[in-house]
């Protein structure tokens, strides 16, 4: 897998609401799930991570879901 950036939550939610994020996708890894996304202004994919520099796992794909209804733009 090539190397990922970073972004928190809020950052990821700012760039859904102004509809810069051009691509999601939901990685398994063995502790979970965890979202990586395209933004338009960045040539990577942006893994989504706290604030306190860990990555955000969800337990679920349908937890993770509805937590994209709150991302994405209306």
């Amino acid at each position: 897998m090539a190397r990922l950036g970073k972004a928190t939550d809020s950052e990821v939610r700012h760039h859904g609401v102004r509809g810069e994020i051009e691509a999601a996708r939901i990685v398994r890894v063995e502790s979970g799930f965890l979202l990586a996304v395209t933004v338009a202004m960045h040539k990577q994919e942006l893994v989504v991570f706290t604030t306190r520099n860990k990555p955000r796992m969800w337990a679920s794909v349908d937890r993770l879901v509805t937590h994209l209804s709150g991302v994405a733009p209306t």
